[in-house]
């Protein structure tokens, strides 16, 4: 888990943004807020859905789907979509003054740290703005895909030059 003081602040805007919209303070939300805390890097729903499920507390996906969107209406997280549409990632947006790699294959995400990049981002101030996080995304291909498109086009030579000889 992060910074305690930290995270009693989050815990405190997330109870006063459930207040402002009428919406129910339950033991599931604080659970699932609480996890999200724990997450160093982006997640998923269905990864959060099954750390909550192995921490035994049980609860619906549809709370947690209904939680994540929540969270992200109050300024807790961000969302990360991956350009396949395949997988949404979130993240703590408080973490979001980073670098993040994705693979426009498999859709995965990963979190890069590049001290030259915080550094410039920090010292650099926009006329009449006051930045709050930022992100950076690189998209490509990860190096497991990368292997996977090989062999598939290795087996495809292959294949095409055997038809070839024929």
């Amino acid at each position: 888990m992060g910074d305690g003081s930290t995270n009693s602040a989050i815990v405190r805007q997330f109870t006063a943004f459930l207040e402002a919209g009428n919406y129910r303070k339950t033991d599931e939300r604080y659970a699932i807020l609480n996890k999200v805390l724990e997450e160093s890097k982006p997640f998923s729903v269905d990864s959060l859905y099954a750390a909550l499920k192995a921490g035994d507390f049980y609860v619906s996906k549809a709370t947690v789907y209904n939680t994540v969107n929540l969270l992200a209406s109050a300024g807790i997280i961000g969302k990360i979509v991956a350009p396949t549409g395949t997988q949404v990632m979130y993240e703590r947006l408080s973490q979001m003054q980073c670098c993040h790699v994705v693979c426009t294959e498999c859709g995965k995400v990963k979190l890069v740290k590049d001290n030259n990049f915080a550094a410039y981002m920090n010292a650099r101030r926009f006329a009449a703005f006051n930045t709050s996080h930022y992100a950076l995304y690189v998209y490509g291909t990860c190096s497991t895909c990368a292997r996977k498109l090989k062999k598939r086009q290795a087996a495809a030579q292959k294949s095409t030059s055997k038809k070839q000889q024929r």
